[in-house]
Formats: C-alpha cells, structure tokens, sequence
C-alpha cells in the first residue's frame, strides 16, 4: 500500500469524527423517546387508563436499544465514508491501464 498521504489520514479522522457524531445525535434522539414514553405512560397511568410504567424499566430498555442502533449507524457511516476515502484515494494514485 506504500506511504498514506497526510490528506487521507486527516479524511479518515474526519470520517472517525463524523462517525461519533452520529452515535451521539442517534442516541440522544433515542433516549429522548424513551423519556417521551414514560412520561406518556405516566399521564395515561394518571387518568387510569394503563398501569403506572417503571422509569427504570423503561429507561433500561431505552438505553440498551440506543446503544446497539446509534452505533450500527456510527458503523455504518464510518464504513461507508472512510470507504469512500480510500476508494477515490486509490483511483487518484493507480496508474491508469494501458
């Protein structure tokens, strides 16, 4: 593979960088409709429509679920972009065929 430009090292720490966002923002998105539905569960226990729902039940749940899906997509993202880097980094520095 020889010497790794500068150029794609700093891409694939970009795409690293990205990658972390994504867990991040996919997370909290995730854990914030969990909180949603306790609190619906707790409104709808109040007007004695369901039983009274168990925040730390619910939050485990919540919380094991975030954690798997934000990081199939931090994965995702980081596969598909540090990909992308390497692919167009190699059509660029591979001699075109006679």
């Amino acid at each position: 593979m020889g010497h790794v430009p500068r150029a794609v090292r700093l891409a694939w720490v970009a795409c690293a960088a990205l990658a972390v966002v994504v867990w991040n923002g996919v997370f909290d998105l995730l854990v914030t409709r969990g909180e949603q539905y306790y609190l619906w569960q707790q409104a709808e226990a109040a007007i004695a429509r369901a039983p009274r729902a168990s925040l730390d039940d619910i939050m485990t749940r919540t919380i094991h679920d975030a954690i798997v899906t934000a990081s199939i997509w931090a994965v995702l993202v980081l596969l598909v972009s540090a990909g992308a880097v390497t692919v167009a980094w190699r059509r660029l520095t591979t001699p075109p065929r006679a």
